[in-house]
């Protein structure tokens, strides 16, 4: 978030907002999981957003696959639990 990638404002306020709600994110999970209370935000990224994956639409439903190990994605079941019902 130190520069701004383009010249527009729309864009810009765009760009920021998603550096907000994604350092929001970052927080809440640093909160809701001891796991991630040392981890920097690069590590987090890392780790977590780079899991491969596609959306893809059959039978009228929307599915996201993703591709990852069983710790990980337990951990992730964990996190969007707590999510859901805190």
């Amino acid at each position: 978030m130190e520069k701004m990638p383009c010249g527009t404002f729309d864009a810009n306020e765009v760009y920021f907002g998603i550096g907000i709600l994604s350092y929001n994110l970052f927080i809440g999970f640093k909160s809701l999981n001891p796991l991630f209370s040392n981890n920097t935000i690069k590590t987090f990224r890392w780790s977590f957003f780079n899991i491969a994956g596609k959306i893809i639409k059959h039978s009228g439903k929307i599915i996201l696959k993703i591709k990852t190990d069983m710790d990980r994605f337990n951990t992730l079941l964990r996190l969007r639990q707590k999510i859901l019902y805190n």
